[in-house]
């Protein structure tokens, strides 16, 4: 799903913005270098999902012109035949990465975005869960748009929290894909490389 989005990002960046005046998006790479650290840190080679990379011309200093609007997708709904809890993932494993100081998504920005892809469950039955797991771990309630809930479209929500580390209060949107209509491609198959012959032993004459 995050590889499909990949390329509808990358359809509507060409789209919205054919002069490339606003860079593009990176997939899975690390958080950039922290300037005020001195030396390597471990924040630095978490991987947020997406992360659109560009220089902020307000910022006086070089150290700090370069800036990163972080994206972290979960999947919601029902937990999986392994017992893996998407809900709670969407939050422990995801939301909390821009507040954690050993993931710091979003360093030195006031803003980032969380895409949730609705597999199944109904709205209401996965944002009690959501807000439920948020407080548990200090967060407050995800707020709602006035338009509610969309149906086989894009529900728009957000958070703001206060964290350790710059910028602080950070603004999260949020936005929930409703996928439970549309069909799952099958994954293609991948054929492993035909084994080799084993050769054959030489007889000493």
């Amino acid at each position: 799903m995050t590889r499909e989005l990949w390329f509808k990002i990358t359809t509507a960046r060409r789209e919205l913005d054919p002069e490339g005046r606003f860079s593009h998006p990176v997939p899975q790479a690390d958080n950039l270098p922290d300037p005020d650290a001195t030396e390597v840190q471990s924040h630095e080679f978490k991987k947020p999902d997406f992360q659109w990379i560009h220089d902020d011309d307000s910022e006086a200093d070089e150290r700090y012109i370069q800036k990163s609007f972080a994206i972290e997708c979960k999947r919601l709904g029902a937990p999986t035949k392994s017992r893996w809890r998407l809900n709670e993932q969407y939050v422990v494993g995801g939301m909390n990465r821009f507040r954690d100081p050993r993931w710091k998504y979003g360093r030195g920005m006031a803003e980032g975005a969380m895409i949730g892809f609705i597999q199944n469950m109904e709205f209401e039955a996965i944002s009690s869960a959501i807000d439920s797991d948020s407080k548990r771990i200090g967060f407050d309630r995800i707020s709602r748009d006035p338009r509610g809930w969309q149906e086989r479209s894009v529900s728009r929500l957000g958070n703001s929290f206060r964290r350790e580390f710059p910028i602080t209060p950070f603004r999260l949107f949020h936005l929930w894909l409703d996928i439970r209509d549309v069909p799952l491609k099958a994954k293609r198959s991948v054929h492993p490389a035909p084994k080799c012959a084993p050769k054959r032993r030489r007889t000493p004459r």
